[in-house]
């Protein structure tokens, strides 16, 4: 366990220092209730909605056998089919998704009436001025899951008919971390007192109207974005103006810091299902055995699945040598939150050729959840980049938690503040929570590329960050 503490920098250079001054889904559901299930005429489509039939891809264990489903599956999984999918849409922000049964026996899904913008990549107002932030804001939203769950509670999900009707009890919508308008759906149903997979499926989302729709979200035009989004083009690395984003608004001082990269992380939930797609190190006990560029993970393929015979490179040997922290309460330029804090933490890699930094900011002190470490993975999570949604949520927190009204942003820089992609790096995001027997002290998780493993913990004591 290495231990640093307070400000201290250790052999970074002075132009650093001041140039930087889940396929397992979220959790609680709708308070809004359905009315009878039997009642089948609240699938009926509004007049003057435009429909887009599209095809839904099925896959099975051939031709994906690096799912980490596999060994989690619900009996009947892939036995029923949902090859066609209707999306109606109704004016210029209200779509119904119609997930067709394929034979008697499968039965129909529908989402009814969602906000499709919120489902859409955005910039918020006080980002427009800046053209590259807006850039990394939207190409970061894009290159990054987010996935909506839904619930037999929640309004917008109709069941009707089929053998498993009333046995189907989550279904979930993904726009995921692929190009533009690479979507899918996952169903659950209730099976030996459990909730298992029993679906999967893939489609396309039409390119001109998800255009369009980005266009109505934030006044911008998305042609500009196109070569990114759709091409997977990685942005310029230039400078990040984090004074667009925030006013720093006192330090904090942090006592001391423990960088634990020398235990392991708990093997639950998705890091037990995806510990299969980390190809090297090979079984690894240690946190350490991951900082390294010699670290290899399952690639995220085209249309969304994990492919082990495509290893993705990282260079996670950044991260080696933990160097410094700083943190500072914050205020956010468009919303009126007091408790918002940003933290900076400095790194160099172990031949010192490399300074790297990860910034995080517009963390709500009082919505990262308090935690024990064997609770860790309900921690507050989000992507790197400007003002994302979580990679998981449900539909009634991802309504009402607009990204126009997000304070958060994350990046790694250079020795000059310049960006960095984390997805050549080999970082998804932050995992946060407060610990549960000291109420100044933050835990800090990395998760991996696709999250596939936690390649950082830090366990940082501040001096009444919460009084």
């Amino acid at each position: 366990m290495n231990k640093f503490i307070g400000l201290q920098v250790r052999n970074l250079p002075i132009i650093f220092i001041v140039s930087i001054a889940s396929l397992i889904f979220g959790c609680q559901g709708s308070e809004q209730t359905t009315d009878s299930m039997d009642d089948l005429t609240k699938t009926a489509i509004p007049e003057g909605s435009k429909t887009y039939t599209v095809q839904v891809k099925e896959l099975v264990d051939k031709d994906y056998p690096d799912n980490p489903d596999i060994g989690y599956y619900s009996k009947d999984y892939q036995n029923f089919h949902h090859t066609t999918l209707n999306i109606h849409v109704q004016g210029d922000s209200i779509a119904t998704f119609e997930f067709n049964n394929d034979d008697e026996h499968a039965s129909k899904v529908t989402l009814k009436d969602l906000n499709i913008l919120t489902f859409m990549p955005g910039v918020p107002s006080w980002v427009k001025d800046d053209s590259y932030l807006t850039e990394i804001g939207i190409v970061n939203q894009e290159w990054n899951r987010q996935q909506v769950k839904f619930t037999k509670e929640d309004a917008q999900l109709i069941i009707e008919g089929g053998d498993v009707h009333d046995q189907i009890n989550r279904v979930d919508l993904a726009r995921n971390c692929l190009n533009s308008g690479l979507w899918e759906i996952a169903m659950w149903k209730e099976e030996d007192g459990e909730s298992k997979i029993y679906y999967h499926g893939w489609f396309d989302f039409p390119l001109d109207l998800y255009s369009n729709l980005v266009n109505k979200k934030s006044g911008i035009d998305y042609e500009t974005y196109k070569p990114s989004c759709v091409e997977w083009r990685e942005p310029a690395h230039n400078p990040i103006d984090l004074n667009k984003l925030r006013t720093r608004n006192g330090m904090i001082s942090a006592l001391e810091v423990h960088d634990l990269q020398d235990e392991f992380y708990p093997k639950k939930g998705a890091r037990l299902k995806k510990y299969k797609n980390i190809i090297y190190p090979e079984n690894p006990t240690k946190i350490s055995q991951f900082l390294t560029d010699s670290s290899l993970f399952s690639t995220f393929t085209i249309p969304g699945f994990y492919n082990t015979k495509d290893p993705r490179t990282t260079e996670l040997g950044r991260f080696s040598q933990f160097k410094a922290i700083m943190a500072f309460n914050i205020v956010n330029p468009n919303t009126t939150q007091k408790d918002l804090f940003e933290m900076q933490l400095f790194f160099q890699d172990k031949e010192a050729k490399r300074n790297t930094s990860l910034v995080f900011g517009g963390l709500s002190k009082s919505e990262i959840p308090t935690l024990s470490i064997e609770d860790m993975n309900n921690g507050y999570k989000m992507p790197m980049g400007i003002c994302n949604h979580s990679f998981y949520e449900t539909y009634d927190y991802a309504v009402n938690h607009p990204i126009n009204n997000n304070p958060y942003y994350g990046f790694i820089l250079d020795h000059e503040g310049s960006w960095l992609d984390s997805h050549s790096i080999g970082i998804d995001g932050p995992l946060l929570h407060w610990d549960d027997q000291d109420p100044n002290t933050l835990h800090l998780w990395m998760l991996s590329f696709e999250r596939h493993a936690f390649v950082g913990h830090y366990k940082i004591k501040f001096n009444n960050i919460r009084s």
